[in-house]
């Protein structure tokens, strides 16, 4: 296994491939949340970030954006972009029942011609229910199923159980998993919503995951070995193929987030990716812990936090977007200021003269650090930072929310000071 503290590795490549400002017609309304709060008394302000935003990249290319999360709003929007980042539709999204509360939307997706499917809860005053909705590219309603939530029961034709993903393969067929209950994969009609069983590998539950071309991936556990496996289940032949994964995938495996069409799986952990390839070894890792980009020049900066015995340091890496890796630099964190901040540190944003802003340290009772370098990477100094860091920071969310596309790209939704960002990774 590659160290998991190393930076990005020079066979990766990225590309900006869509910028969207906040807050304007037809861009993306900036949602603010407070950090956490947990149960220790802390005279610590809670400070803004900018609301995570979900995405899915379709198995033709087209990225779906759901940029309003009913999670921090009554409303959600979504938005459809092309292989090339060019905006499609842009459709503002309501609650399958008036007067509703508790709207979750679980999962999302669109077919080829730009209809949407949405899977749904809602709480009302008789419990909790699902809802799977068909929309036209412009939000129109077609049909809706709905059925009672439920963790013990199971019944497809009533629409009951737990149901939290949706696929789509690249012939445009709809599949909605059952796998809370067992593994069962259900093929939705898009005519009108009704559901008949597509997969059923018995006894299992969790997340699955679909090639385009109809095959199902999934996480299984040995107890005899001690070893997850990467699964593959044919629902033709009704036949798993089980493969044993190095020792060293073991902690990635509990978060898969995607198979390409060659089969091989995309595992996270932390802010680190790995490639798993049909062999069940890995095939390659990268641990980025956030990206800024210089809006000007299209400069793409990563940042990786490595700590050992002696030193801690920030990795910058520049890259370039036709040459690949320009160059790296190392930000020392001073031990002075390191003593009492020992969490992530990650470049926030850079200036006009090229100074680098590094945050870290940002604990549940403390505030983090700000520490400032020069273009040649030597700090300047160092400060709390003022509240409102939110408005210049740039933050890339969570390695479970990236999105791969059956070509085993890596799509990166990165929150930017004036624009949301999708940064797309490749590696040659």
């Amino acid at each position: 296994m590659k160290d998991e503290n190393m930076p990005v590795g020079e066979s990766a490549h990225f590309e900006e491939i869509i910028r969207v400002p906040w807050g304007i017609r037809r861009g993306i309304p900036e949602v603010l949340v407070s950090t956490p709060q947990i149960s220790l008394l802390t005279h610590k302000v809670p400070r803004q970030m900018r609301a995570p935003v979900r995405i899915h990249v379709a198995p033709w290319g087209s990225v779906n954006v759901l940029t309003t999360d009913p999670v921090y709003e009554t409303w959600a929007l979504f938005c459809r972009f092309s292989q090339k980042g060019e905006l499609i539709s842009y459709v503002e999204l309501s609650p399958p029942v008036i007067n509703s509360s508790g709207w979750l939307i679980s999962d999302f997706l669109t077919d080829e011609t730009g209809n949407i499917y949405l899977i749904e809860t809602i709480q009302d005053t008789t419990g909790e229910h699902n809802y799977l909705r068909k929309l036209t590219s412009k939000g129109e309603p077609v049909w809706v199923r709905s059925g009672p939530v439920s963790t013990t029961s199971l019944d497809l034709t009533e629409f009951e159980g737990t149901f939290q993903q949706l696929f789509v393969d690249q012939k445009s067929n709809l599949y909605i998993p059952a796998t809370q209950h067992s593994g069962l994969v259900a093929r939705i009609d898009p005519l009108n919503g009704t559901l008949e069983p597509y997969a059923d590998w018995g006894e299992w539950s969790g997340e699955v995951y679909m090639d385009g071309k109809g095959k199902i991936y999934y996480v299984r556990y040995l107890p005899e070995s001690g070893k997850r496996c990467w699964v593959s289940y044919d629902p033709y032949m009704q036949k798993e193929n089980v493969v044993p994964c190095d020792e060293g995938l073991y902690s990635f495996l509990a978060g898969p987030i995607g198979v390409d069409t060659e089969g091989r799986g995309y595992a996270a952990m932390g802010m680190q990716i790995a490639c798993i390839d049909k062999g069940g070894s890995l095939l390659w890792q990268e641990h980025i812990d956030n990206i800024v980009v210089d809006e000007r020049k299209g400069t793409i900066y990563t940042s990786t936090f490595t700590v050992s015995d002696s030193t801690a340091e920030i990795h910058v890496q520049e890259w370039a977007d036709s040459n690949g890796l320009k160059r790296e630099t190392k930000l020392a964190v001073p031990p002075h200021v390191f003593v009492g901040h020992e969490g992530v540190w990650r470049l926030m944003h850079m200036d006009l003269e090229g100074r680098y802003y590094v945050y870290g340290g940002e604990t549940p009772r403390e505030e983090g650090m700000q520490v400032v370098y020069s273009a040649l990477g030597v700090p300047e100094g160092e400060t709390v930072p003022t509240p409102d860091i939110h408005l210049r920071e740039y933050r890339l969310q969570a390695a479970r929310t990236w999105s791969v596309d059956l070509e085993g790209n890596v799509y990166l939704p990165l929150l930017g000071p004036t624009n949301f960002h999708i940064i797309k990774l490749s590696h040659l």
